[in-house]
């Protein structure tokens, strides 16, 4: 009978244990999060506020940061596998304004669907001093192979900028690149 008590308390204690540990890990410290432990995302649903500060420390931020740069590539690369399936209302949701204002009229007129899509992001770059605040540069290149038409190579740069923890696109410069010979 007392081994089955203890196995009881034993099991009980290990069971406080764990959770003292999960909630350790949880809770956000005091201090900041600069005790060596790391501040927590908010639980979903819960909006962030967009960084905010000068150009300098935004660039400083957001370069220093590699979720969050991979997170902007990834959108990038998810808007430009999206833009010539020719479905624009659901491009123009990547927006900040949810509509293009950017020099891509060359991808918005495809001639027909790619049967193909490559789209290669670089490292993301500091914006310009007059770029908005919390806005980073994405260089890209972008290959389609296009029925009866062979390949078309576009290379050129989007604007990015963290709207209410979501990356937005502000502004594009896109440019055809001759066909390979």
């Amino acid at each position: 009978m007392n081994d089955s008590r203890a196995l009881r308390w034993f099991i009980l204690l290990l069971v406080l244990a764990v959770i003292a540990l999960a909630l350790h890990g949880i809770l956000p410290t005091t201090d900041g999060g600069r005790a060596g432990t790391q501040a927590h995302p908010a639980p979903t649903g819960v909006v962030q506020p967009a960084p905010t500060g000068t150009v300098d420390d935004i660039g400083a931020i957001a370069l220093g940061d590699a979720s969050m740069l991979s997170e902007a590539a990834s959108t990038l690369r998810e808007y430009l596998s999206i833009l010539p399936s020719r479905d624009f209302a659901k491009a123009d949701a990547y927006w900040i304004q949810g509509r293009a204002s950017g020099d891509e009229a060359n991808l918005r007129a495809l001639p027909g669907m790619p049967t193909s899509i490559r789209v290669q992001t670089h490292s993301p770059e500091a914006t310009p001093s007059d770029a908005a605040p919390g806005t980073i540069e994405i260089p890209f290149d972008l290959r389609l192979a296009m029925p009866g038409d062979g390949f078309r190579h576009y290379r050129g740069r989007y604007r990015l900028v963290l709207d209410h923890g979501v990356w937005k696109i502000t502004s594009a410069s896109v440019d055809a690149l001759p066909a390979p010979e």
